[in-house]
């Protein structure tokens, strides 16, 4: 939902107990399962990497594919002619 740039910001305030670096290790941790390797390379992340991250994420969790069919049960039927 929001830039890195800009969640890297946010205080714990914004984010109910986490300030936005926190958040993002520990989303960077969720989504690549393996907290030593976030804690070794935490520092080189770029943004790129994350959103290559979020590209591999979104593939692999058919999350496109999801969307579309919940969008096309949403869609309302045609009535067809009458």
């Amino acid at each position: 939902m929001y830039p890195i740039g800009e969640l890297l910001n946010f205080t714990e305030k914004d984010l109910g107990g986490r300030d936005g670096d926190k958040a993002t290790f520990d989303w960077l941790i969720a989504i690549t399962d393996n907290e030593e390797l976030v804690k070794a390379n935490y520092n080189l992340i770029t943004q790129d990497t994350i959103d290559k991250l979020v590209e591999i994420f979104i593939r692999v969790n058919k999350i496109k594919e999801k969307e579309e069919k919940l969008k096309n049960l949403m869609a309302p039927k045609s009535q067809g002619a009458k």
